[in-house]
């Protein structure tokens, strides 16, 4: 019965969809490839062309050896004229050195409290120090230049207490080495901020707190 009655069925052939299917694609090949243009990507060439335009990791960290160098060798000339621009950097990198160089001192002194007593003085003296010159000028100032210019009026600090491990200081010499390191420092900072902030006729008043400030440093030294 299944047999007689499957003779009559009409299967549907799909071989001749296959072969226009085929004849279609064979016959647009051509200009599938003409409309098709192939992009030649030299990705060693585009990592090559990123990586020149990156700028240097010390420039993004904002350290500059340059303009540390020039603030030390004004520091430590005090006749060398003072180079404005280089001021406006706020760099903070060389008085970090500075600071950690003052610890390491003191340290190696003997006294272990030197690195606690920088910083609480150092943030208290820097914020004080902020506020006085904003009331003091009319130019703007904020606070990493005032941090750069104390830490950088630090150096001659470092040297005496280089001088404190070898020698005592507890003596006249010791006095009168002292009040010379505190008085360049005083005058190597209150020269920066005169010429930053254009106070050439208030630099006593300026130079009066930052002499206490580095009174204090000079203490904890001797």
């Amino acid at each position: 019965m299944m047999n007689n009655q499957g003779k009559g069925l009409n299967f549907v052939q799909f071989d001749s969809g296959r072969n226009d299917y085929d004849a279609y694609m064979q016959s647009n090949a051509g200009n599938m490839s003409n409309s098709f243009t192939p992009v030649n990507i030299n990705q060693g060439q585009m990592g090559n062309d990123y990586l020149d335009n990156e700028p240097p990791l010390l420039e993004e960290l904002g350290i500059n050896f340059e303009h540390i160098l020039a603030n030390t060798k004004t520091v430590l000339n005090p006749t060398r004229v003072v180079d404005k621009a280089m001021l406006e950097d706020s760099d903070l990198a060389g008085p970090f050195c500075f600071a950690l160089a003052l610890g390491f001192s003191l340290l190696l002194g003997g006294k272990a409290h030197g690195f606690g007593y920088i910083y609480g003085i150092g943030t208290i003296g820097c914020v004080s120090m902020y506020l006085l010159l904003m009331m003091m000028s009319d130019a703007s100032v904020d606070i990493y230049r005032t941090a750069s210019v104390l830490g950088y009026g630090l150096l001659p600090l470092v040297v005496l207490a280089l001088f404190a491990i070898i020698i005592s200081l507890q003596s006249a010499f010791g006095l009168i080495v002292s009040a010379m390191c505190i008085m360049w420092s005083t005058y190597t900072a209150s020269r920066f901020f005169v010429c930053v902030l254009d106070m050439h006729n208030q630099q006593p008043l300026v130079a009066y707190p930052i002499f206490l400030f580095y009174t204090t440093f000079a203490i904890l030294t001797v």
